[in-house]
């Protein structure tokens, strides 16, 4: 299986989340085994997706918003 997505070294993704095509995940996130993150999101650093969360396309995530 290919990875399709950018994940910066200091962060953590659950092998078992499904991540879009054209994600970045920057430093210090965590995204979760039951998340479904849609194509071309920017996650910048700081952001935590857990629980069983689906997100679409096209978004941005900053620390505290």
């Amino acid at each position: 299986m290919s990875k399709n997505y950018e994940a910066h070294p200091m962060s953590f993704v659950h092998p078992e989340a499904k991540i879009g095509n054209n994600v970045k995940i920057g430093p210090f996130c965590v995204i979760g085994a039951n998340s479904v993150i849609g194509d071309d999101c920017i996650f910048h650093s700081n952001v935590v997706v857990d629980g069983h969360t689906t997100i679409g396309k096209n978004n941005k995530f900053f620390q505290f918003g």
